[in-house]
């Protein structure tokens, strides 16, 4: 299951940002190949993050959550020219091993792996998270968090050279943002995870990385204006307050975050965090000696 949000999805008004890459790109990616998860539409942060890595020569595959789903992504895929567009429910037994199977199939390989999926029940995400249930709160884990752990699981015999694994966070995590309520203890629970995924996988040259853009106008924000006003002026609870992790105040960019600049940030491995109006504090992992650490 895919939810559009600040977790898996972005909103950018500029028609070249929603259309095609037109930037000149920054990295070179030619020979490498990369499985990108969460495309829902041209304003998803996955469909940011495949543009602009098609964009550096990559080679692209693409996955849909059901046969309606699957209409819209044909033309996105087209458009990317993505080698294969395949199922991928979470949920569904068994379609997380024949995703990776065909993968490894076709390619015989794999050199970076795109996480950009979350869900909550709508029920729970709009309730306090005192109130919200077991089973919602089961299964926005089981989507949102466990997912990456069995994508890191299935992708690790792929990535024998070595590669890099991207997932999406949020600074709901790390405060509390009105609005994103029982995702936040989901995204630091996914958060937790890139950590001990980056120390295991570390030693084999496989770095495990949490990007936490910002707030960008999504489908989510759409119902939440209140939270976008609270977060652009700095009124949510936390630490301090809004600010950048180096004591600097949010001034409210991170709505209008470009997507390049977020796959920019992780072209040497280190994360930078992509300072937004929540100003989120986020974090870096990448092979070294000690496995993991934080910038």
């Amino acid at each position: 299951a895919v939810c559009p949000g600040p977790a898996g999805a972005s909103g950018h008004n500029d028609k070249a940002a929603r259309g095609a890459p037109r930037r000149a790109s920054v990295v070179n990616l030619q020979g490498k190949r990369g499985l990108v998860v969460g495309v829902a539409n041209k304003d998803s942060i996955a469909w940011g993050c495949a543009a602009a890595m098609r964009e550096a020569g990559a080679s692209l595959a693409l996955t849909y959550l059901n046969d309606k789903a699957k209409g819209y992504l044909e033309p996105l895929a087209e458009e990317l020219q993505a080698d294969m567009l395949l199922p991928l429910d979470v949920e569904a037994p068994g379609q997380m091993d024949a995703l990776f199977a065909e993968v490894g199939s076709r390619w015989g390989k794999l050199d970076f792996l795109v996480h950009s999926i979350a869900f909550a029940p709508a029920a729970d995400l709009h309730g306090r998270v005192v109130d919200c249930s077991l089973a919602g709160f089961e299964r926005a884990m089981r989507i949102s968090c466990y997912s990456l752990l069995e994508m890191a699981r299935a992708a690790e015999p792929l990535m024998q050279d070595g590669g890099t694994i991207l997932t999406m966070t949020f600074g709901g995590a790390d405060r509390v943002v009105p609005g994103y309520n029982m995702m936040g203890p989901v995204k630091a629970a996914l958060q937790s995870s890139v950590r001990y995924l980056a120390d295991e996988l570390g030693p084999r040259g496989i770095r495990v990385l949490a990007v936490s853009p910002g707030p960008i106008r999504t489908r989510w924000l759409e119902g939440h204006e209140d939270a976008v006003q609270k977060a652009e002026s700095g009124r949510f609870a936390g630490a301090g307050g809004a600010h950048d992790g180096n004591g600097r105040r949010g001034r409210g960019n991170g709505l209008r975050a470009q997507r390049g600049r977020m796959f920019d940030s992780v072209r040497h491995g280190v994360l930078v965090s992509l300072f937004g109006t929540f100003g989120c504090r986020t974090f870096a992992t990448e092979p070294r000696p000690s496995g993991w650490g934080f910038r």
